[in-house]
């Protein structure tokens, strides 16, 4: 069952009362905080509750619905989507993220419960009842001026998860991340994280994000790209400065990204999309030349299939993520050339373009993308231009009817109604009879011209 925030809310309040009655005080605490204090509308709620016992606790939520255990060893209680924490203390006891061992204790201080947190802006506690604001570590004033700062440095560097949480707040709150908190990340060691937690940093800055960049921005600055050559590469790679007076295929990419993101509502799949804005230059590096005194880079799109294949995995192992954000970057150039050659481009062509994207959401996920790629320095005359490809393509497909899966005319058993045996030659000639329905013949004409070339 989902209970919704008003539900939650309710709930708590005849809590705290019973809580407060034990001889308890139960908080506000962690992201929930933050958010009412910069008038956001909190998404989660998160509690924590001194000067009773764990066991305590569980009897006063008990009278309220099933109570479950499943994070009791780290004095952790849930009733209705709502955490019930103790303050703990941890003592980091082996590597990664999870390898501390965790002392509840219902009776430490504020300062010392608050101490274990990450970020000062995320270790304020409010009091559910009365909304008194209790700030141990400078929180309000660091959230005002709009600063990240680690709170202790010690405890900070025992888990390298938050080195990729300081840069997805400073992308979703347009914070800073102060320099002392910079040159502790810049010491950490990342490798021993899962993929998994990373991915999910990663997508809170592509799709809650307006400036991703600045997430990219801090990898670069704090040496985080050491770990994805891929985006390193994209370092220094020269680009022609006529079409790109931003400079290297690095900063083109903070653009793309930056310009995705405020398209990215008119998307049907915004994570596939931003993905693809992410890596949809990851050729460049590997086609990069100078010919005739100018820079080109011929054919990156169809090469950045390959790092974006490599990159990609070590992300998620979705792998129908990955294939439809392979196809956008494969085909992301398509939308200017078509345009450029309109007046000579085959309907073939555009059927076979057609087939092959509508897995990664058709026709409209790849002109997102190209606009993006076009218009991201958002001057007038880009954005003119690419309002006639987007025209002239959609004119194309709602005349060809092509935004729809592909569906072959000529099937196995139509080969077996001409006389056929399922064989290896079947593959050959269904192939050869999409080839020719990619030309636009229909299914009578698909079946004469397959029984003439290969004599059926």
């Amino acid at each position: 069952m989902i209970y919704n925030m008003k539900d939650k809310l309710n709930l708590l309040k005849h809590i705290s009362h019973d809580i407060r009655e034990s001889g308890g005080r139960i908080f506000f605490v962690g992201g929930y905080v933050r958010d009412y204090i910069m008038k956001k509308e909190p998404k989660d709620i998160d509690t924590e509750t001194y000067g009773i016992s764990l066991e305590k606790l569980y009897s006063i939520l008990g009278k309220y619905g099933k109570v479950s255990q499943v994070g009791k060893s780290f004095g952790v209680l849930i009733l209705k989507d709502v955490d019930f924490a103790l303050p703990r203390k941890e003592t980091k006891v082996s590597k990664g993220h999870k390898g501390f061992h965790i002392d509840t204790d219902p009776y430490l201080s504020y300062f010392q419960a608050s101490t274990r947190r990450d970020f000062t802006m995320n270790a304020i506690l409010m009091d559910v009842i009365t909304n008194e604001i209790i700030d141990p570590h400078n929180g309000r004033a660091h959230i005002k001026e709009k600063i990240i700062k680690h709170i202790n440095p010690s405890t900070f560097i025992e888990d390298p998860l938050r080195v990729y949480r300081a840069i997805q707040f400073a992308s979703r709150f347009n914070f800073k991340i102060h320099k002392d908190t910079i040159d502790l990340c810049k010491k950490m060691d990342l490798s021993s994280l899962p993929s998994e937690r990373i991915y999910e940093e990663f997508k809170k800055f592509l799709l809650f994000s307006d400036t991703p960049s600045i997430s990219l921005k801090y990898m670069k600055e704090m040496n985080m790209l050491k770990y994805f050559p891929e985006l390193k590469a994209l370092v220094n790679c020269p680009q022609d400065k006529i079409h790109h007076p931003e400079g290297d295929v690095f900063n083109h990419t903070l653009l793309v990204l930056d310009k995705a993101a405020s398209l990215k509502e008119g998307s049907s799949d915004p994570l596939t999309y931003m993905l693809g804005a992410l890596c949809h230059d990851f050729g460049k590096p590997s086609t990069t030349e100078m010919v005739n005194g100018r820079i080109i880079s011929h054919n990156h799109d169809r090469e950045g299939v390959i790092p974006a294949s490599t990159f990609l995995p070590r992300l998620t192992n979705e792998k129908k993520i990955i294939e439809k954000v392979c196809l956008l970057i494969k085909n992301h150039m398509k939308p200017f050339q078509f345009y450029q050659a309109r007046d000579t481009i085959s309907d073939k062509a555009f059927r076979k373009l057609s087939k092959e994207l509508f897995p990664s959401g058709g026709i409209n996920e790849l002109l997102l993308l190209a606009r993006a790629d076009h218009t991201c320095r958002s001057t007038p005359d880009k954005e003119d231009e690419f309002s006639h490809i987007i025209d002239f393509f959609k004119n194309k497909i709602n005349n060809m009817n092509l935004d729809k899966k592909f569906i072959p005319l000529v099937k196995g058993q139509d080969l077996i109604n001409l006389g056929l045996k399922p064989s290896k030659e079947f593959s050959i000639i269904l192939k050869r009879a999409e080839s020719f329905q990619l030309e636009g013949f229909s299914k009578v004409e698909i079946i004469s011209k397959l029984k003439s070339e290969f004599k059926l």
